[in-house]
C-alpha cells in the first residue's frame, strides 16, 4: 500500500495537469501541506489550457510542479485516497455549505467543523496551506461547459479571494 498512486487533477493559474502522484502512504493534504519539499513529482501527466479541457496541449511521464503554484487539487474519485489512514483519523464533524472563489473559479461545496467556524479565523490561524472541500463544484465562469465535480478539492489559501460558511447542515 505504501507504493500507491492518487489520481488527481493540480490547478494553477493557467493549466489543469491530469496526474497522478506517489502517495507513499500519505494523504493529498498531507503531502501539500509538508514543508519538507516545494516540489511535486507527477505522473502520467496530461496538461490542458484553460480554454480546453478535452484536448491536452501535451503529455509526460513525469514532471515536476511547484506547490506554492497549486491553486487546487481536485480528486476525481469517490474513493478515499488513503483509507488506511482515515480508519484511524476519522473525527465527527459538522457539515457547512461553502462557497469560495480561488483564481477565477467558483467553488460549491462542503467543509467540516467541529464547532461553529469563523471564516477569518479559519484562514488566518487555523489552517495550514491547503484545506479540503468536499461534495465539490467547480465552475469556471469562462466557458459554457459542464461544472466539474469533485469527491474532494484541496483548496490553497493563500488562492482564496472569497470565502463564505453557510449554516450547519
Amino acid at each position: 500500500m505504501l507504493n500507491e498512486k492518487i489520481r488527481v487533477r493540480f490547478v494553477t493559474n493557467r493549466h489543469m495537469f491530469d496526474c497522478a502522484i506517489a502517495s507513499h502512504g500519505q494523504r493529498l493534504q498531507e503531502i501539500l501541506n509538508s514543508h519538507l519539499t516545494t516540489y511535486l513529482q507527477i505522473l502520467n501527466v496530461s496538461v490542458f489550457r484553460f480554454s480546453d479541457y478535452t484536448t491536452p496541449v501535451a503529455t509526460f511521464r513525469t514532471a515536476t510542479v511547484l506547490k506554492s503554484t497549486i491553486n487546487m487539487a481536485m480528486i476525481p474519485t469517490e474513493l478515499n485516497e488513503a483509507p488506511e489512514k482515515r480508519m484511524f483519523s476519522y473525527v465527527s464533524k459538522n457539515y457547512y455549505r461553502a462557497f469560495i472563489t480561488v483564481a477565477g473559479f467558483d467553488i460549491q461545496g462542503t467543509m467540516h467543523f467541529m464547532s461553529a467556524p469563523d471564516a477569518t479565523a479559519f484562514l488566518v490561524r487555523d489552517v495550514n496551506s491547503y484545506f479540503p472541500v468536499t461534495d465539490a463544484q467547480l465552475n469556471d465562469g469562462y466557458q459554457e461547459t459542464e461544472t466539474m465535480r469533485a469527491s474532494v478539492i484541496l483548496v490553497r489559501k493563500s488562492a482564496v479571494s472569497f470565502l463564505h460558511l453557510g449554516e450547519i447542515e
